[in-house]
């Protein structure tokens, strides 16, 4: 038996056939969002929040558009007008 410690996820497949975990994490952001990682680096927008179990995001460095994996509790909502830390 599973104490109050333990929280269920729902797992979800949608059209595109990605499995996805319903977690309260994976809910805080949208596409659209600007975030940054909570120990700093670039502002970057996210293009999918429901990447498996990752949020998916693009930033630019320089004239080179980048993209990448990042755990939902490894972000936190940034403002366009924040500087680079």
């Amino acid at each position: 038996m599973l104490d109050d410690t333990y929280t269920q996820s729902v797992i979800i497949i949608n059209k595109g056939g990605l499995v996805m975990t319903n977690s309260k994490s994976n809910q805080e952001f949208k596409s659209g969002d600007t975030v940054q990682l909570k120990l700093g680096g670039p502002i970057m927008t996210v293009k999918n929040p429901n990447y498996f179990d990752w949020v998916l995001c693009q930033w630019f460095a320089g004239k080179k558009l980048e993209e990448g994996q990042f755990s939902p509790d490894s972000l936190i909502r940034a403002s366009v007008n924040e500087k680079e830390k």
